[in-house]
């Protein structure tokens, strides 16, 4: 018999704190040992919905499983707590790899049933590792009632034919967008130069992250399409090459950013140093990460003789580059 008791697996002491208004409970996160089913997140969808909690505003049950029937019923659960100013649920993160497009289309569904004018207040969206394909960004993207979305998690998911299912001309609800994931989503450059005209709408944004997608170095000349008002970009684990890096450069990129990690990669020789120029004025770079490439002793001391002319640097990660010095 289990020590933690039978109902340990359960999440209905969770439901019941959420029930009585805790004012403990400001979070939820199922942890991957507990049961979360249907009924759970009906259940909860009835207290948000019913307005009876304040103080829950942050939920995290992802890589459980539920059904479209029961995500439309908490996406509609959402919508009329805020349409009813009832609203304190900020920060979500649901489903599992079963998910898939179909779950993300209940959700939609359900929160636009019942949504204010002027979207949900709804900041934080994690669909991380569910499955999906470009067909959910596009229902993400042209869904008014997500206009208030500020952080949006995207990674882990096959959006390798964005350029297929969006045009850089349709308008975009994400005005209130300030990060976004993009990491390990097999986004080729051409997916990258669509995905960014479509962000470009939005005027707040300044995280993106592409960790994980090694077929940017086909064309990461198509970055350059950047939305001007991003200050921080990912590109980790991408397979760069000095080459891809000369281009990265030369198309004038690296001289938006204040913070660029180009860590994992395969940058080598003096190119790296273009990052930063000669004088040390021009670039906003405050946070460079080139951690775990192999930089040779000549790159190192290059990069060092121009950061000593620089009077802002803030961080600059070199962990694990070169083999021999």
């Amino acid at each position: 018999m289990c020590a933690w008791g039978s109902d340990f697996k359960s999440c209905k002491s969770l439901l019941d704190r959420a029930t009585r208004n805790d004012p403990t409970l400001t979070s939820m996160t199922i942890l991957p040992m507990k049961t979360f089913t249907d009924a759970d997140l009906i259940r909860l969808s009835e207290i948000i919905a019913d307005g009876v909690n304040t103080h829950l505003n942050y939920f995290y049950s992802s890589g459980h499983n539920v059904s479209a029937d029961a995500i439309e019923k908490f996406g509609e659960a959402i919508g009329v707590a805020a349409k009813n100013k009832n609203l304190v649920l900020t920060n979500v993160a649901l489903g599992g790899r079963t998910m898939c497009d179909d779950g993300v289309a209940a959700f939609v569904r359900g929160l636009e049933k019942k949504c204010p004018v002027g979207g949900v207040n709804l900041l934080s969206l994690d669909l991380s590792a569910k499955n999906l394909t470009s067909r959910s960004l596009r229902l993400l993207s042209q869904s008014s009632s997500l206009c208030l979305l500020q952080r949006l998690n995207l990674s882990d998911n096959n959006f390798s034919k964005i350029s297929q299912v969006l045009s850089g001309t349709q308008q975009s609800s994400w005005k209130s967008l300030e990060s976004i994931n993009f990491a390990r989503c097999c986004v080729t450059p051409d997916d990258a130069q669509i995905l960014f005209e479509v962000l470009s709408q939005s005027t707040n944004l300044a995280k993106v992250i592409l960790s994980g997608n090694s077929d940017l170095t086909k064309g990461v000349q198509h970055l350059s399409s950047l939305p001007s008002n991003v200050s921080s970009i990912s590109l980790d684990k991408c397979n760069l090459s000095d080459d891809d890096l000369a281009l990265f450069c030369e198309c004038g990129i690296s001289t938006k950013l204040q913070r660029l990690d180009l860590s994992d990669n395969r940058l080598e020789s003096m190119k790296v140093s273009d990052l930063i120029n000669e004088n040390g004025s021009v670039l906003l770079l405050e946070d460079l990460n080139l951690s775990n490439n192999k930089l040779s002793k000549s790159c190192l001391e290059c990069l060092a003789s121009k950061l000593l002319t620089r009077g802002k640097y803030h961080n600059l990660c070199l962990c694990s580059n070169i083999e021999e010095i």
